[in-house]
Protein backbone atom coordinates (compact mmCIF):
# COMPACT_ATOMS: atom_id res chain seq x y z
CA UNK A 1 0.00 0.00 0.00
CA UNK A 2 1.36 3.84 -1.01
CA UNK A 3 2.27 5.34 2.24
CA UNK A 4 2.71 9.44 2.93
CA UNK A 5 5.68 10.04 4.67
CA UNK A 6 6.70 13.48 5.96
CA UNK A 7 10.50 14.59 5.78
CA UNK A 8 11.93 17.54 6.97
CA UNK A 9 14.33 19.99 4.93
CA UNK A 10 16.61 19.24 8.18
CA UNK A 11 16.81 15.46 6.90
CA UNK A 12 17.65 16.39 3.06
CA UNK A 13 19.58 19.10 3.90
CA UNK A 14 21.87 16.42 6.42
CA UNK A 15 22.20 14.17 3.40
CA UNK A 16 23.18 16.23 1.06
CA UNK A 17 25.55 17.81 2.74
CA UNK A 18 28.48 15.65 2.07
CA UNK A 19 28.21 15.50 -1.69
CA UNK A 20 27.49 19.47 -2.15
CA UNK A 21 30.99 19.36 0.37
CA UNK A 22 32.58 17.28 -2.40
CA UNK A 23 31.64 19.58 -4.87
CA UNK A 24 32.94 22.52 -2.72
CA UNK A 25 36.51 20.61 -2.24
CA UNK A 26 36.48 19.83 -6.33
CA UNK A 27 35.90 23.91 -7.15
CA UNK A 28 38.47 25.08 -4.43
CA UNK A 29 41.10 22.42 -5.76
CA UNK A 30 40.42 23.59 -9.84
CA UNK A 31 40.55 27.10 -8.60
CA UNK A 32 43.56 26.45 -6.87
CA UNK A 33 45.44 25.05 -9.84
CA UNK A 34 44.08 27.65 -12.27
CA UNK A 35 46.35 29.93 -13.90
CA UNK A 36 45.97 33.36 -11.96
CA UNK A 37 44.00 35.32 -14.87
CA UNK A 38 41.52 32.71 -14.71
CA UNK A 39 41.12 32.89 -11.00
CA UNK A 40 40.80 36.48 -11.49
CA UNK A 41 38.29 36.78 -13.79
CA UNK A 42 36.07 34.35 -11.95
CA UNK A 43 36.62 36.01 -8.63
CA UNK A 44 35.50 39.28 -10.40
CA UNK A 45 32.80 38.07 -12.13
CA UNK A 46 31.45 34.46 -10.17
CA UNK A 47 30.50 31.22 -11.42
CA UNK A 48 27.32 29.78 -12.56
CA UNK A 49 25.72 27.04 -11.42
CA UNK A 50 23.81 24.91 -14.30
CA UNK A 51 22.05 21.50 -14.26
CA UNK A 52 19.77 20.03 -12.00
CA UNK A 53 21.80 21.09 -9.07
CA UNK A 54 20.85 24.70 -10.12
CA UNK A 55 17.25 24.19 -9.71
CA UNK A 56 17.78 23.27 -5.88
CA UNK A 57 16.53 26.61 -3.59
CA UNK A 58 18.75 28.84 -1.81
CA UNK A 59 22.11 26.45 -3.62
CA UNK A 60 23.28 29.58 -4.90
CA UNK A 61 23.79 31.26 -1.58
CA UNK A 62 25.29 28.08 -0.01
CA UNK A 63 27.66 27.90 -2.82
CA UNK A 64 28.80 31.33 -2.22
CA UNK A 65 29.50 31.46 1.54
CA UNK A 66 31.54 28.38 1.19
CA UNK A 67 33.46 29.78 -1.73
CA UNK A 68 33.43 33.13 -0.82
CA UNK A 69 32.66 34.36 -4.69
CA UNK A 70 29.43 35.29 -6.03
CA UNK A 71 27.20 32.20 -7.44
CA UNK A 72 24.39 32.25 -9.55
CA UNK A 73 22.13 29.78 -11.09
CA UNK A 74 21.24 29.30 -15.02
CA UNK A 75 17.89 30.03 -15.71
CA UNK A 76 18.51 27.49 -18.53
CA UNK A 77 20.03 24.77 -17.26
CA UNK A 78 18.23 21.98 -19.06
CA UNK A 79 20.09 23.07 -22.12
CA UNK A 80 23.88 23.85 -20.72
CA UNK A 81 25.54 20.87 -21.70
CA UNK A 82 24.76 21.07 -25.34
CA UNK A 83 25.13 24.90 -25.60
CA UNK A 84 28.69 24.50 -24.05
CA UNK A 85 29.18 21.91 -26.67
CA UNK A 86 27.93 23.87 -29.29
CA UNK A 87 29.89 26.64 -27.80
CA UNK A 88 32.97 24.52 -27.96
CA UNK A 89 32.85 23.01 -31.69
CA UNK A 90 32.13 26.26 -33.28
CA UNK A 91 35.42 27.26 -32.39
CA UNK A 92 37.72 24.60 -34.38
CA UNK A 93 40.91 25.87 -33.03
CA UNK A 94 39.61 25.09 -29.32
CA UNK A 95 38.28 21.75 -30.07
CA UNK A 96 41.22 20.66 -31.92
CA UNK A 97 43.42 21.07 -28.66
CA UNK A 98 40.86 19.09 -26.56
CA UNK A 99 40.21 16.25 -29.04
CA UNK A 100 41.28 13.32 -27.25
CA UNK A 101 43.33 10.71 -29.52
Amino acid sequence: MPKTVKIKSSDINEALRSNFNQIIDGIKELIESSPPEVVDEVMQKGAILTGGLSRIPGIDKFFEEELKLNVYCSDKFEYATINGLMKLTANEETFSKIIIQ
